[in-house]
């Protein structure tokens, strides 16, 4: 056995750590650094606390064994994602995600969702949530996202297999609303937030035959 990934909470109260073993399927741990209590979750690893120390949030993979299996019968291997609130422990899981973020704040979370089959364009469906509410809204054709340092606002790229609708767009978390910074039938990417002032910059390529 050796220790894997880990991560501290920003409290010091909470601390996460993957077993990984050299042969068989390894396991995340979860500690109560104030009790000493520790809570296992099997084939888990990348352990990610809030900033504001609520949440807790890891990927779930699946066994040695079912990815072979998966693998042999050319079918994709599609994690989920465990959300836990570190003050009730209740726990919620949300199937085929590929990837997750919190918020700078700790108050939502954006979970991507894996590209459907076929699909050329790099956009896919991704899962904000509104952690205090409890509330999900899904977002169709996201290539990228990325939140500010204040945690105010959330930016995206769209990605649509016809390139019509494709863009950056601004959510304000506070009111939900949606602004559209640049739209055009070309390609968006590498969503830069200014670490200090709340600017963004971004990326627009364009093919000239």
């Amino acid at each position: 056995q050796r220790v894997g990934s880990s991560a501290l909470s920003a409290n010091g109260n909470w601390f996460a750590y993957n077993i990984d073993l050299v042969e068989g399927d390894g396991w995340l741990n979860l500690t109560d650094t104030k009790g000493n209590t520790t809570t296992e979750f099997m084939h888990a690893n990348r352990p990610t606390f809030s900033n504001n120390n609520q949440w807790f949030a890891f990927q779930i993979g699946v066994s040695d064994k079912e990815e072979k299996k998966l693998k042999d019968t050319k079918k994709p291997v599609q994690n989920s994602v465990g959300l836990m609130n570190l003050s009730t422990s209740e726990i919620d899981t949300i199937k085929m995600i590929q990837s997750f973020s919190f918020s700078e704040k700790g108050d939502f979370i954006v979970m991507k969702k894996y590209k459907a089959k076929g699909v050329e364009s790099e956009g896919t469906d991704i899962i904000l949530r509104d952690l205090n509410s409890a509330t999900n809204q899904l977002i169709g054709n996201v290539s990228d996202f990325s939140f500010n340092d204040a945690g105010t606002h959330l930016a995206i790229t769209i990605d649509a297999s016809e390139k019509l609708g494709n863009g950056v767009h601004l959510i304000d978390l506070a009111n939900k609303t949606t602004a559209v910074l640049d739209s055009d039938t070309e390609s968006y990417s590498e969503l830069t937030w200014h670490y200090e002032r709340n600017a963004l910059a971004f990326m627009k390529s364009s093919s000239d035959t």
